[in-house]
C-alpha cells in the first residue's frame, strides 16, 4: 500500500509539474516558449532522477526490514508486477513528451511569427510603391492635360480676338457697366462658399467611411453645379448674342477636347492601377504560398527529427534508471504486495491503460483543431483583408478621378463665358488649385490606406495571438480537470 500511495504521489508530483510548465510556458512570449521547452527536456531525466533517489532514500529503512520476510514466490510475482508498471509508466511518459513537444513548439511559433513579419513587410513595401508610382503618374498625366489645354485655349482665344475684338470691347464696356459689381460680389461669395463647403466636406470624408465619402461628394457636386449653373444663367441673361455664339463656338471646340483628354487619362489610369493591383495580388499570392509550402515542410522534417532524438534519448535514460531500480529495489516491497492482491493490480493496469489512451485521443484530437483553425483563420484574414484593401483602394481613386473631372469641367465652363483676361487668370489659378487638391487627396488617400492596412495587420497579429493563448488556457484548464 505504501508502494502504491508513492507512485499516486510520483504521479501526480510529475503531473502538477508538468500542468505547471505549461501554463508558464503559454503564459510567457515566444521566447520563454524556446527556454522553457529546451529546459523542460533537459530537466525531466533529472527530475525522474531525483524523485526515484528521494522515494530510495525515504524507504530505505522500511524496505530493510521487509527484505528479511521476501520469499522466491512473492519475489517473481513482484517482479512481474513491476515490469507491467514499467512499460505502462514509460508509454505515458513518452506519450506526455511528445505531446509537450508537439503542443509548444517554439519553431512553430518563431516562423508564423516570422512569416507575418515578412507579409506585412513586403504589402506595405508593394503598397508604398505602387502608391508612388501612381501619384507620380496622375501628376505627368495632369501636368500634360494642363500645358495642352492651356495652349489650346491660348491659341483659341487669340483667333477670337483678332476677329471679334471691337465687338468684345463694345459689349464688355456696356456689360461692365451693369454688372461689374455684382459679378464680383457673385465670384467672391461663391468662391469664399466655395472653398469653407470643400474644406468641411474634405475633413468630414477623413473621419467617415466609403460611404460618407461617396455621399458627401456628391452632395458637394450637386450643390456646387447647382450654384454655378444659376450665377452663370444669370451672366448669360445680360451678355449680348454676338458673345454668346462666339463663346458657345468656343465653348464646343474647348468641351470636346477636355473630354477627350479626360477620358483618355481615366482609361489610361484605370489600366495602368488595374495591372498594378493584379500583378501586385499575384505577387503576394505567390510569396505566401512559397512561404507555407517552406513552412509546412520544414517544421514537419525538424518536428521529426526532434522528436526521433527526444524519445532515443529518453527512452535510453528511463530504460537504464528503471534497469538500476529493479535490480536494486526488487526486493523491497514484499508487505505492500501482499495485502496487493491480483484483483486490485488488475484494475489499477486497467484504470491506468484506459486513462492513458483517453488523455492522450483528447489532447490529440484538440491541438489537430487548434493548429488548424489557427492556420485557417490566419489565411482567411490575409484573403481578406489584401481583397479589402484592393477594392477600397479601386474605389477611392475612381471617386476621386469622377470628382476631379466634374470639378474641372465646371471650373472651366465658368471660365470660357467670361473675358478674356478673366479666362486666363483663372485657368491659371485652376491650374495650380486643381494641382495642390489634387496631390493633396493624394497623400490624404495613402496616408488613410496605409493607416487602415497598418491597423488591419496589428489588430489580426493581436487577435491571432490572443486566439492561440486562450485556446491553449482552456486546453490545459480541460486537461488538468480531467486528469484530477
Amino acid at each position: 500500500m505504501q508502494c502504491l500511495d508513492d507512485l499516486k504521489r510520483l504521479n501526480k508530483t510529475t503531473s502538477q509539474r508538468l500542468t505547471d510548465d505549461l501554463k508558464r510556458l503559454n503564459k510567457t512570449t515566444s521566447q520563454r516558449l524556446t527556454d522553457d521547452l529546451k529546459r523542460l527536456n533537459k530537466t525531466t531525466s533529472q527530475r525522474l532522477t531525483d524523485d526515484l533517489k528521494r522515494l530510495n532514500k525515504t524507504t530505505s529503512q522500511r524496505l530493510t526490514d521487509d527484505l528479511k520476510r521476501l520469499n522466491k514466490t512473492t519475489s517473481q510475482r513482484l517482479t512481474d508486477d513491476l515490469k507491467r508498471l514499467n512499460k505502462t509508466t514509460s508509454q505515458r511518459l513518452t506519450d506526455d513528451l511528445k505531446r509537450l513537444n508537439k503542443t509548444t513548439s517554439q519553431r512553430l511559433t518563431d516562423d508564423l511569427k516570422r512569416l507575418n513579419k515578412t507579409t506585412s513587410q513586403r504589402l506595405t513595401d508593394d503598397l508604398k510603391r505602387l502608391n508612388k508610382t501612381t501619384s507620380l503618374r496622375l501628376t505627368d498625366d495632369l501636368k500634360r492635360l494642363n500645358k495642352t489645354t492651356s495652349l489650346r485655349l491660348t491659341d483659341d482665344l487669340k483667333r477670337l480676338n483678332k476677329t471679334t475684338s471691337q465687338r468684345l470691347t463694345d459689349d464688355l464696356k456696356r456689360l461692365n457697366k451693369t454688372t461689374s459689381q455684382r459679378l464680383t460680389d457673385d465670384l467672391k461669395r461663391l468662391n469664399k462658399t466655395t472653398s469653407l463647403r470643400f474644406t468641411d466636406d474634405l475633413k468630414r470624408l477623413n473621419k467617415t467611411t466609403s460611404l460618407r465619402f461617396t455621399d458627401d461628394l456628391k452632395r458637394l457636386n450637386k450643390t456646387t453645379s447647382q450654384r454655378l449653373t444659376d450665377d452663370l444663367k444669370r451672366l448669360n441673361k445680360t451678355t449680348s448674342q454676338r458673345l454668346t455664339d462666339d463663346l458657345k463656338r468656343l465653348n464646343k471646340t474647348t468641351s470636346l477636347r477636355l473630354t477627350d483628354d479626360l477620358k483618355r487619362l481615366n482609361k489610361t489610369t484605370s489600366l495602368r492601377l488595374t495591372d498594378d493591383l493584379k500583378r501586385l495580388n499575384k505577387t503576394t499570392s505567390l510569396r505566401l504560398t512559397d512561404d507555407l509550402k517552406r513552412l509546412n515542410k520544414t517544421t514537419s522534417l525538424r518536428l521529426t527529427d526532434d522528436l526521433k532524438r527526444l524519445n532515443k534519448t529518453t527512452s535510453l535514460r528511463f530504460t537504464d534508471d528503471l534497469k538500476r531500480l529493479n535490480k536494486t529495489t526488487s526486493l523491497r516491497f514484499t508487505d505492500d504486495l501482499k495485502r496487493l492482491n491480483k484483483t486490485t493490480s488488475q484494475r489499477l493496469t486497467d484504470d491506468l491503460k484506459r486513462l492513458n489512451k483517453t488523455t492522450s485521443q483528447r489532447l490529440t484530437d484538440d491541438l489537430k483543431r487548434l493548429n488548424k483553425t489557427t492556420s485557417q483563420r490566419l489565411t482567411d484574414d490575409l484573403k481578406r483583408l489584401n481583397k479589402t484593401t484592393s477594392l477600397r483602394f479601386t474605389d477611392d481613386l475612381k471617386r476621386l478621378n469622377k470628382t476631379t473631372s466634374l470639378r474641372f469641367t465646371d471650373d472651366l465652363k465658368r471660365l470660357n463665358k467670361t473675358t478674356s483676361q478673366r479666362l486666363t487668370d483663372d485657368l491659371k489659378r485652376l491650374n495650380k488649385t486643381t494641382s495642390l487638391r489634387f496631390t493633396d487627396d493624394l497623400k490624404r488617400l495613402n496616408k488613410t490606406t496605409s493607416l487602415r492596412f497598418t491597423d488591419d495587420l496589428k489588430r489580426l497579429n493581436k487577435t491571432t495571438s490572443q486566439r492561440f493563448t486562450d485556446d491553449l488556457k482552456r486546453l490545459n484548464k480541460t486537461t488538468s480537470q480531467k486528469a484530477h
